[in-house]
């Protein structure tokens, strides 16, 4: 990306955020799910409580710590303008299943402290930075 960038060009990167709850928790279930028993009575009440017993895998991801991903930046040569954090929910994963439209409301709620200290709670770090060197 910095070979690519003329000088003062801008990025814009989104990264899973190492810190959060809702990475987190994904990592745990993803842990969870891999005991055969445990998948079967998860899929179970998945199809009594929503009528959906297909259990979707979550994608393995690589997470970065906020604070080091921006070190990180500028260490190559960026300057980070300005960053958001986002995918926040009130409940963990599995949990946000079990509601998942209030969810969406709570999460899109939350946002509002996406630049806030309170941001880490989001799942996903979002950075603009321009290219300074």
């Amino acid at each position: 990306m910095r070979r690519v960038l003329t000088r003062n060009g801008y990025l814009i990167l989104n990264v899973t955020n190492r810190y959060s709850y809702v990475t987190l928790s994904e990592n745990l279930y993803k842990r969870v799910k891999k005991v055969r028993f445990i998948r079967r009575a998860l899929a179970v009440l998945r199809r009594w409580i929503v009528q959906e017993g297909q259990l979707t895998e979550i994608p393995n991801n690589r997470t970065h710590a906020p604070r080091q991903f921006d070190r990180d930046l500028r260490k190559y040569g960026f300057h980070k303008v300005t960053h958001n954090f986002f995918r926040f929910s009130p409940l963990p994963v599995p949990l946000d299943w079990l509601f998942p439209s209030t969810c969406r409301a709570i999460g899109r709620w939350m946002e509002r402290f996406s630049r806030r200290p309170l941001g880490i709670l989001g799942g996903g770090y979002l950075v603009m930075a321009r290219k300074e060197r």
